[in-house]
């Protein structure tokens, strides 16, 4: 829609108008297009990484756990942002590349809370039994302790798909939203 410049948000145009005279609403909304499905495919890549290694961890133990816990740990120390902006200085501003890193970022994290929450489910009659029974380890990760680590797991997701897109707004990796809208 165009109107008058700088005109006041109303029935027409809920948040007024620019210098130009255009609707002001419907260009947030059309620059946020590319980050809002950037922002959702980054925080369920992470998610399911990070819950994979998170259960997986937690159902073996033993020395697998403590090796890929503390590669988990230097994941963690190392910054996201700089790990990102490494990686698009080197390859470009691409929109898969930064979906997959954000990602990257994401799973360590993940992966810790979902062991912390899967220690515990993993110790329970109900997985013993699935054990000694002889069901495959893939059933027993994904009927029998996933569903009971859920909420910890919905709870990550709200904050990651936070994260994600605060990450992904930021100009220093290469977007700009500023004219995604013409």
């Amino acid at each position: 829609m165009i109107g008058t410049p700088y005109e006041v948000p109303d029935a027409d145009s809920l948040l007024g108008t620019d210098s130009l005279g255009r609707d002001v609403l419907s260009r947030f909304l059309f620059g946020g297009r590319n980050l809002i499905w950037m922002a959702l495919s980054a925080t369920l890549a992470g998610l399911t990484l990070g819950a994979a290694i998170g259960l997986a961890t937690a159902y073996f133990k033993g020395r697998f756990d403590g090796i890929v816990m503390r590669i988990v740990d230097l994941q963690l120390a190392f910054p996201s942002v700089v790990f990102a902006l490494l990686f698009v200085t080197a390859l470009g501003p691409n929109p898969v590349l930064l979906v997959v890193l954000v990602a990257l970022s994401q799973a360590p994290s993940v992966a810790r809370i979902i062991r912390g929450a899967s220690l515990a489910v993993v110790e329970r009659d109900y997985v013993q039994w699935s054990r000694a029974v002889g069901l495959p380890t893939h059933k027993i990760l994904m009927s029998e302790i996933l569903p009971n680590v859920t909420s910890p797991l919905l709870v990550e997701l709200g904050l990651r798909l936070m994260w994600s897109i605060s990450l992904l707004w930021s100009e220093p990796l290469g977007l700009d939203h500023r004219n995604n809208a013409n």
